[in-house]
């Protein structure tokens, strides 16, 4: 780990704010159905989570990254939540045009239904 941000890249804290500007990135174009730019920027935060483990943390360095992987898990309980919410809205809408459509054909007599 890199705790004091030398030449080496930023420190454990920054990689860590960084991974929350994500998580919060995420969560907006969730909230925006923006799925596809939200899927993009998880996998960058994926990435940025696996390197985080590349090396081995220091002693110093373990408050600073349990803290940081606590928070970015309540995040990402979060968003977890929110997709959820979202697809059960989205199933009630798709389940809304399903009837819909039946009782259109009802209405119409169209044999079989669709």
């Amino acid at each position: 780990m890199n705790p004091a941000g030398t030449a080496g890249g930023p420190t454990l804290a920054g990689r860590i704010a960084h991974l929350r500007e994500l998580t919060l990135a995420i969560r907006e174009h969730l909230q925006a159905q923006e799925w596809a730019r939200a899927a993009e920027l998880d996998l960058t935060r994926r990435a940025g989570l696996a390197e985080l483990f590349d090396d081995r943390p220091s002693a110093e360095d373990l408050p600073v990254l349990v803290t940081g992987l606590r928070e970015l898990v309540a995040l990402n309980d979060e968003l977890l939540g929110l997709m959820a919410h979202q697809r059960r809205a989205l199933d009630r809408h798709a389940d809304l045009l399903v009837a819909g459509r039946r009782m259109g054909d009802a209405y119409l007599g169209s044999p079989g239904g669709r």
